[in-house]
């Protein structure tokens, strides 16, 4: 009776799991598809609007600010999110856990913007378009803002899901009536930093009046915690960004803005079809912590289907975009973006390897507690 019983109960939580899981999924989806898809139907507009040159400085301006995003991120969104969602039953530690990874990613945005400010009034290619980079600093701020590994920690995204409707889709119109030729540059880079501080800071209420997290002084030691936690995530990112974000800035810096542009439109391309996958990986990467605690078995038998469901699926959509890489550059850049066409089928198999890398580091690796040797992957390739 007493084993029926425990049974009995196992099932319904397996049950509530795979549900929650299943909601997670969906909120990280219509969240992540936003992210993609809008922008995905504001660039056939921007890219014919602004030109190859001014799209191409939007592309170098954001890769720029992708360094200042890594440094206020410094791990968190892979460490407190494996704290948060470890703790997410001990409301007094996971306030200490936010309060902690609050203060310390606002002290580095604070840092982040003076560092910036004495690049862009120093360095020639960057003082020329002072104005883009300033304003384009709004995205990092908004980033601080917005706690989304809370969310992902304890498994509850749907309240942030109709928030970025709203707000992408707001943004989205205003493109449309707002940016109408090359001169509303300034315009755009705007309306982007608008919205991401706007989504962070109600993100940020949500939190505090939702779940009654308490922000509070957090102690020295909760704070060297943290940043212990994320050292070495850290590290790993600024390498990712090394040989991704890099590759416009350098560009721009060797080859101007115009072919940073060509660049820039084929990488927006790839960054959207490799957006289908993230919500997968925001989605399993709390559950698979949650697995390991229970039985490191378990959760590798769930990462093994992981890979094979969507190892199979990735190298289908990758022989797809190689074969139609011409109609797809046609199609969402312009007549004017021939250039992009090679750049796009050499980065056609990136989203693919980007998914195996995700799962057998991030999710076997960090699972497990190897921050040392996820990091000394990362260093090293």
């Amino acid at each position: 009776m007493v084993f029926n019983m425990i049974a009995a109960l196992r099932r319904k939580t397996q049950s509530e799991d795979a549900k929650r899981l299943i909601k997670n999924f969906i909120s990280l989806s219509v969240v992540q598809g936003l992210n993609y898809i809008l922008p995905l139907i504001t660039i056939p507009y921007i890219t014919r609007v602004l030109g190859a040159e001014n799209f191409g400085l939007v592309g170098i301006a954001a890769a720029f600010m992708t360094y200042f995003s890594i440094f206020t991120d410094y791990g968190f969104n892979l460490s407190a999110t494996k704290e948060i969602s470890i703790n997410r039953d001990h409301k007094e530690k996971v306030s200490e856990i936010f309060s902690s990874v609050m203060l310390v990613k606002s002290v580095l945005c604070i840092i982040g913007f003076f560092i910036m400010l004495v690049i862009i009034l120093n360095v020639g290619m960057f003082k020329a378009d002072f104005l883009v980079y300033l304003v384009s600093y709004g995205t990092v701020i908004g980033n601080v803002l917005f706690p989304i590994w809370f969310f992902q920690g304890i498994e509850r995204m749907k309240y942030i899901t109709y928030l970025n409707i709203f707000s992408r889709g707001i943004v989205t119109i205003l493109i449309f009536i707002l940016v109408k030729n090359k001169g509303d540059l300034i315009i755009y880079v705007t309306l982007n930093s608008l919205s991401a501080v706007a989504i962070g800071m109600v993100s940020l209420i949500l939190v505090l009046w939702k779940f009654g997290i308490r922000i509070h002084i957090p102690s020295l030691k909760n704070i060297k915690s943290q940043m212990i936690e994320g050292w070495y995530v850290f590290i790993s990112s600024i390498s990712i960004v090394l040989y991704t974000s890099s590759t416009t800035l350098l560009l721009g810096l060797f080859t101007g803005k115009a072919m940073a542009g060509y660049y820039a439109g084929a990488d927006k391309i790839r960054v959207a079809v490799q957006g289908l996958v993230t919500p997968v990986f925001q989605t399993v990467y709390p559950h698979v912590n949650k697995l390991a605690q229970e039985s490191w078995q378990k959760a590798l038998g769930f990462i093994k289907k992981e890979l094979i469901i969507f190892g199979v699926a990735g190298f289908i959509v990758s022989l797809m975009i190689i074969v139609k890489s011409d109609f797809i550059v046609r199609m969402f850049l312009g007549k004017g973006y021939d250039q992009s066409v090679p750049v796009l089928r050499i980065l056609a198999f990136t989203p693919l390897m980007v998914l195996f890398g995700n799962i057998v580091t991030v999710q076997c690796l960090l699972s497990l507690g190897l921050k040392k040797e996820y990091s000394r992957i990362y260093i090293a390739t």
